[in-house]
């Protein structure tokens, strides 16, 4: 049931790996790019499963497991034993009316039992805290598990723009963790890009590795498992994006598209500095936001369309499967 799983099978051989480099690592097979996935990672940052970027080479997807006869290699089945989106739907036929306090009392529950059985180690324990919402939670729910401070680690940057590292102090003050910072400077940075890159099984375009490895080089001189706030805008709706479709879709959807082109290039030709004026300190970025949103946007015929071109980078889905695109 862990992921991510690698894995390659023809008539004589059947290879499979928690990474793609043990894949690689043999004399056995040719491996051949699959432009259809860098097409994907170009798209989305990232080649999602059951594809990678070779051809031939597979992930598992989550709450799948493969099941592949020794008799005949070829023969396989792909079975699901977790499936959120038939649970959600039970749940939801037989949902029953309670209060939001209820509802609040029951997920906390939920996070505590998920959070201690996380502590449960014979290794010292720690956890990333940048001062948001969902670390700022667990390290919350954490040190309540815990007689013992817990360790924190948070990753700071000289340049105010990225910076978090202010919001975290004041959560581990409060907290009483035992708190640990590292600054980043951009020499240092660069001179591990190439060590970073190294870990990389295929392409991924999230700039955030950087800072996370660094911060847990410097984590692992102390604890040996962290825990971390990465999938909580995921389960609980933190992006943007979730909100914005369902606020500006029923707009949008009302508005001719030569008059969209003609609302795209008014607020293109804008100096995106205004925005930053008009929006000061109530969004974040708002002129990248905008301009991300008029280029990704406008074009769109659907509501599943409009959610998924706020995904990823408008390309069109056939820019590489041809030899003479490639370059």
């Amino acid at each position: 049931g862990e992921k991510p799983i690698y894995y390659y099978h023809d008539s004589n051989y059947l290879l499979f790996s928690s990474e793609l480099s043990g894949i690689e690592n043999n004399n056995l097979i040719k491996f051949e790019i699959d432009y259809s996935s860098v097409n994907l990672f170009l798209r989305f940052g990232y080649v999602p499963a059951p594809k990678t970027i070779y051809k031939k080479v597979f992930k598992l997807n989550p709450g799948k497991f493969l099941r592949i006869k020794k008799k005949n290699f070829v023969e396989k089945k792909i079975e699901t034993y977790f499936n959120p989106q038939k649970i959600f739907q039970e749940n939801m036929s037989s949902k029953k009316n309670i209060s939001l306090k209820d509802a609040s009392n029951h997920l906390e529950k939920l996070l505590i039992n998920s959070i201690s059985s996380q502590l449960i180690a014979d290794v010292p324990v720690g956890a990333l805290l940048s001062g948001g919402i969902d670390s700022s939670l667990i390290c919350a729910l954490a040190q309540e598990s815990s007689d013992l401070p817990l360790n924190t680690f948070t990753v700071g940057f000289n340049e105010k723009d990225f910076d978090e590292s202010k919001s975290a102090r004041k959560i581990a003050n409060h907290l009483g963790t035992n708190h640990q910072e590292i600054f980043l400077k951009p020499e240092e940075i660069i001179s591990h890009i190439p060590k970073i890159l190294g870990h990389i099984d295929e392409p991924f375009g999230d700039s955030s590795l950087i800072p996370t490895f660094m911060i847990m080089k410097h984590a692992s001189q102390n604890v040996k498992v962290v825990l971390s706030g990465d999938g909580g805008d995921e389960l609980f709706g933190g992006y943007n994006r979730y909100t914005q479709v369902e606020n500006i879709w029923p707009i949008l959807k009302n508005i001719p598209y030569p008059l969209r082109n003609l609302i795209k290039l008014t607020l293109q030709n804008l100096p995106y500095s205004l925005f930053d004026k008009i929006y000061s300190g109530s969004i974040d970025k708002v002129s990248s936001k905008i301009n991300k949103f008029l280029s990704r946007s406008l074009h769109v015929k659907s509501l599943q369309e409009f959610y998924t071109s706020l995904l990823g980078e408008n390309i069109k889905n056939n820019l590489l499967l041809s030899k003479k695109n490639i370059h």
